[in-house]
């Protein structure tokens, strides 16, 4: 894949940027006790579900390849009070293309603050470095189907390693509450230095039971509209656009972990492609379950 290599003196201006983010969080509420959390999260886009869905309809209704963004893992470090988050995440994302014979690792690392500009509204903003190339994955994937006797994988990978800017900004807006129920519309913008891709989303939610700390759980319907855009020619055809949906649910269990499955639809552009994942907080930020933003392609 042929992505442009990030000129050298914009990773000075990357780096500031993440320093400016992190000192925004430095405000009043650092009186406020702040707490410190894990999460750890894994998503699959070849799940046992769709391939019975499509056996008891005798026909394909989803795609079960297991190929494209074939596997996804996230780390994230978070520093949070009730009111505000710094996030610092990281993203490894396993692509593969069977039919061209292309392998490539898409590796970020993020540093994002969240806070709120009222009651109403909640943002996040912030950069990183993203990284391309051949990073082992193969192994992480063939390691794999060797454990439950699946074929496996054998795909070129893209010849250069490159680097460039990750940023990234979302909004919400609380538009309406009705009893235990939240309306929430979003948008976000991705923007990679670097033939990406970037995307551009925007969409609404309905959330259940909002303070996860009082109900112990949550269901979080998203539906949305993503356009991706800047893509390279290899990954074309796999990130286009369109409709997309998601239906997360998070349960806290005790009061330092939670634990969070979900079900995505066209999550990267893709009709008819599910993907499907679950992830642990553990900490301060088991008290805020995950969202839409949490699991997009970087």
């Amino acid at each position: 894949m042929k992505i442009r290599v990030l000129n050298p003196l914009l990773f000075p201006i990357v780096l500031a940027v993440i320093l400016s983010t992190f000192s925004i969080a430095q405000t009043d509420s650092l009186s406020i006790k702040r707490k410190s959390g894990i999460t750890v999260g894994y998503w699959n886009d070849n799940f046992w579900l769709d391939k019975e869905i499509n056996r008891y309809f005798g026909k394909k209704i989803f795609r079960t390849d297991d190929d494209f963004l074939t596997a996804n893992f996230w780390f994230r470090l978070s520093c949070e009070t009730l009111s505000e988050r710094e996030l610092l995440d990281f993203y490894l994302n396993l692509i593969t293309d069977r039919k061209n014979n292309y392998r490539t690792d898409f590796i970020v690392a993020r540093l994002l603050y969240e806070g709120n500009l009222s009651d109403k509204i909640i943002y996040r903003a912030g950069g990183g470095i993203a990284l391309s190339g051949n990073y082992n994955g193969v192994v992480i994937q063939n390691g794999y189907h060797k454990i439950f006797g699946i074929r496996k994988v054998d795909l070129k990978y893209e010849e250069n390693k490159t680097q460039f800017g990750a940023f990234y900004f979302s909004m919400k807006y609380k538009f309406y509450s009705w009893g235990r129920i939240v309306f929430r519309s979003s948008t976000s913008l991705s923007f990679l230095t670097g033939n990406g891709p970037s995307f551009f989303e925007y969409g609404a939610s309905a959330v259940f039971n909002p303070n996860i700390l009082t109900s112990r759980y949550q269901v979080r319907l998203h539906m949305g509209d993503i356009t991706y855009y800047k893509k390279s020619p290899e990954l074309s055809s796999f990130f286009a656009g369109g409709f997309l949906w998601a239906l997360i649910t998070t349960i806290r269990f005790f009061d330092f972990v939670n634990t969070s499955i979900w079900i995505t639809g066209n999550q990267y552009g893709l009709d008819n492609q599910n993907h499907f994942g679950i992830a642990f907080g553990f900490g301060g930020t088991s008290q805020v379950p995950l969202n839409i933003d949490d699991i997009k392609f970087p």
